[in-house]
C-alpha cells in the first residue's frame, strides 16, 4: 500500500488503489468525509513507523506495540487514539483482511489500553459508534444514525453524549418519517422540539438535550447552516419562539 497523503485517484491501469478502496471503505462506514484525510494519515503513520513489506506480513505484535508507543506518547488526546485504533482495525480487518487484524484485541484498544469500568465516561471514540443491540434496528433504519457515531467518535465526546445524541436523533428523524434527510429543515425542527416542549412537557433539561442533539445533526452531518433552520430552544411554559 503505498504511501500518500492525497491517495492517487487510480492506477496506471485504471483500476482503484489501495488508497482509493480504502477511502470508498471510509465513506462507507459513515466516516464523514472532512475527516478522512485524518484515517489515512493514521494509516500512513502505522506503515512508516513499521514498513511491512505487505499487510498481509503485519503481525499482531508489532500492530499491538505500535498503538502502545502511540498511546504513551503525550500528544494524542484519548479521541485522537482512539481515531488511531478505527482506522488501523478498518484498514487491517475491513478492507484487507490481514492476519494481524483477526488476532489485535480491538476491544482493548478501544478502551484506550486501560482495563476502565463499563460505566466509565470515557470518550466515545474509544468505543464502537452507535453499537451492539441497543443501536441496532434505529441504525437499520435510519443509516444516517451510523454516520453520526462515526462524525462524534472524531470529536472529543463521551459515550454517554453519543448515546444520547443519537437516541434523540434517532427520534427526531422518526418524528419526520420517511421525509429524506436532506429535504429536513426548519420546519422539521420546530415541530419535533414544540411536540417535546408542548404535547410531552418534557423538562427544561430535556429540551436543551434534544436541540443540543439536533442541532450537531445538522451542523455536523448534514453540514447545513444552523441558525437558518432554528435560533432559540422551545419552552414548555411559554410556547416556542423561533426566528
Amino acid at each position: 500500500m503505498a504511501s500518500a497523503t492525497t491517495p492517487a485517484a487510480r492506477r496506471e491501469d485504471g483500476a482503484p488503489s489501495n488508497w482509493d478502496r480504502y477511502l470508498d471503505l471510509l465513506a462507507r462506514r459513515g466516516v464523514p468525509e472532512k475527516f478522512r484525510r485524518w484515517y489515512v494519515r493514521r494509516v500512513e503513520d502505522l506503515l512508516k513507523a513499521v514498513r511491512p513489506d505487505s499487510l498481509a506480513r503485519l503481525s499482531a505484535q508489532q500492530v499491538s506495540s505500535y498503538l502502545q508507543q502511540v498511546l504513551s506518547r503525550k500528544g494524542p488526546a484519548d479521541w485522537q487514539f482512539g481515531q488511531v485504533v478505527d482506522a488501523l482495525q478498518l484498514l487491517l480487518v475491513d478492507l484487507a483482511q490481514a492476519p494481524a487484524g483477526k488476532s489485535v484485541d480491538w476491544a482493548y484498544w478501544k478502551e484506550g489500553g486501560r482495563g476502565l469500568e463499563p460505566d466509565y465516561p470515557t470518550i466515545a471514540k474509544s468505543s464502537a459508534p452507535v453499537s451492539g443491540p441497543r443501536f441496532a434496528r434505529p441504525v437499520q433504519f435510519f443509516p444516517l444514525l451510523e454516520t453520526l457515531g462515526r462524525t462524534i467518535r472524531s470529536m472529543p465526546y463521551s459515550i454517554r453524549t453519543e448515546q444520547a445524541y443519537v437516541e434523540w436523533c434517532h427520534r427526531f428523524l422518526a418524528f419526520c418519517g420517511d421525509k429524506d434527510p436532506a429535504e429536513l429543515g426548519r420546519g422539521d425542527v420546530q415541530r419535533f422540539l414544540s411536540h417535546l416542549a408542548v404535547e410531552r412537557s418534557v423538562s427544561a433539561n430535556t429540551q436543551s438535550l434534544a436541540y443540543n442533539a439536533v442541532a450537531f445533526l445538522f451542523k455536523q452531518v448534514l453540514e447545513r447552516p444552523w441558525r437558518t433552520c432554528v435560533l432559540r430552544r422551545p419552552s414548555a411554559r411559554r410556547g416556542c419562539r423561533w426566528c
